[in-house]
């Protein structure tokens, strides 16, 4: 006879089973006594940019002739992502808004299932704050006029509504530096800004953005202010610009040609710099001057096949007037290499480089109208020169040489360095009718290195 005591004994314990069994949930293996069971594995946490890929790789997973289904299972309010490949062992989610996206990995075999879960954190793009002046440089200046400088600011933290700009000359003179704000639209603001120098010599114009309790950033520009008299708008042409399929051991001849010179001056100096570093690479040539104008005949021949920057300058004692570069390819090098900039938002760094000339065409046709550029760059210690042309033919930015200082007064580098390899510019240009754009590094000398990025943004 069973006694009711041990009835409720058994009853508890299958209920205790059951229970058991309901906690297991979705995840729970389904088990086969034929296969056995898989293991899932979604992956680590990711932490990503809005608006770019999240990886989503279950490859970790173990299991016999396992398939794989992802889920998104929960997203931030107004989120219209979804899963690609989502019955891959590889998918990927691209977030568009701000916020966790939680997502299932379910893997299934004759054996069961088993599932894990994987949380995707974006975050939306911050940019950092970069400062230009415009004009970058002032090389060739003069006593008693007034120059105009421009201070953009782009990349301000969102919520900002206004920055205040401050600049300093570096002449010391009592209206040498000076504050004023400028309200902040679509995170850019800008200011202009002028001087005008008594004294011939060499300056900083030095200029920081921020707010009363904050510094966003700093940007400075060289500046060389010559007496009147000495003040020029002098061109610099080299003829011809250009040599290809050049010889190794044939000697190339170039006229270096010097106009607009004014009447105070009487002879110049011409500097050149072939590239390939040999001992007769680089020189001078005085001219005298002729009605405002000066040539000079230099002529090189290279003993290795590459793609080489001729750069030149013309000067009248220390004040360096005017410049020019050619480009001259000895044997079959590649002239051009291609890029192309695609997505907004996200640096693209471009193949680094070193000595010769590198020509890069930049693809553009896929970014909206209207879309800015920004570059930055590192030159190291080497100097190096980058030029940037849109559309191609128009020079909208020139570096200089950029590279360590010490290199001041070397002829490798006709017109001095003009600052530090570093720098980031903001807003090179918006993107018009022309789907390219054209960037030239111009390596001073053997064993240089650089590398560069491009970006776009609105």
């Amino acid at each position: 006879m069973v006694k009711m005591r041990d009835v409720k004994k058994w009853l508890l314990f299958l209920s205790a089973v059951a229970m058991a069994m309901g906690m297991l949930g979705a995840c729970s293996n389904l088990f086969s006594t034929t296969v056995s069971p898989p293991t899932a594995n979604a992956g680590s946490d990711q932490a990503v940019q809005v608006g770019s890929t999240a990886r989503l790789n279950g490859s970790s997973s173990s299991g016999q002739s396992i398939s794989y289904s992802w889920t998104l299972l929960s997203y931030p309010t107004g989120s219209g992502a979804s899963i690609s490949n989502s019955s891959s062992v590889s998918a990927s989610l691209i977030p568009d808004f701000s916020g966790d996206y939680l997502v299932r990995l379910v893997v299934s075999n004759s054996g069961g299932s088993a599932c894990d879960l994987v949380k995707i954190t974006a975050s939306a793009y911050v940019p950092t704050t970069a400062l230009l002046i415009t004009p970058s440089v002032l090389s060739s200046g003069s006593v008693g006029t007034p120059y105009s400088f421009t201070l953009s600011a782009s990349g301000i933290p969102s919520g900002t509504s206004s920055v205040t700009f401050a600049w300093n000359f570096g002449d010391g003179g009592s209206n040498s530096s000076g504050t004023t704000s400028a309200l902040v639209t679509n995170g850019s603001a800008s200011t202009n800004i002028s001087h005008t120098y008594t004294s011939a010599s060499s300056y900083t114009l030095s200029a920081t953005v921020g707010t009363t309790t904050s510094s966003f950033a700093s940007a400075s520009a060289p500046i060389t202010i010559s007496s009147a008299a000495t003040t020029t708008t002098a061109t610099l042409t080299l003829t011809p610009a250009s040599v290809s399929n050049g010889t190794i051991g044939t000697a190339y001849s170039f006229t270096l040609t010097a106009t607009g010179l004014s009447s105070g001056i009487t002879s110049v100096t011409f500097n050149y710099n072939f590239g390939d570093g040999s001992s007769n690479g680089t020189g001078t040539k005085v001219a005298y001057v002729y009605g405002g104008s000066a040539t000079a005949s230099i002529s090189h021949s290279y003993g290795t096949s590459g793609i080489y920057g001729l750069s030149a300058t013309i000067s009248n004692g220390s004040t360096s007037l005017a410049s020019a570069l050619g480009t001259i390819a000895i044997g079959s090098a590649a002239t051009n290499r291609n890029d192309a900039l695609t997505q907004n938002g996200v640096w693209h760094a471009a193949q680094s480089g070193g000595d010769g000339v590198t020509v890069d065409i930049w693809d553009i046709s896929s970014l909206p109208s209207g879309a800015k550029v920004d570059l930055k760059y590192e030159m190291y210690s080497i100097p190096d020169r980058c030029i940037i042309e849109y559309p191609t033919g128009t020079i909208i930015y020139d570096s200089g040489w950029r590279g360590d200082v010490s290199y001041n007064g070397d002829p490798q580098y006709p017109g001095g360095v003009t600052g530090d390899g570093t720098n980031q510019i903001s807003n090179l240009f918006s993107k018009g009718s022309s789907s390219s754009f054209k960037v030239t590094i111009v390596g001073g000398e053997p064993g240089t290195a650089w590398d560069y990025s491009m970006m776009s943004h609105w």
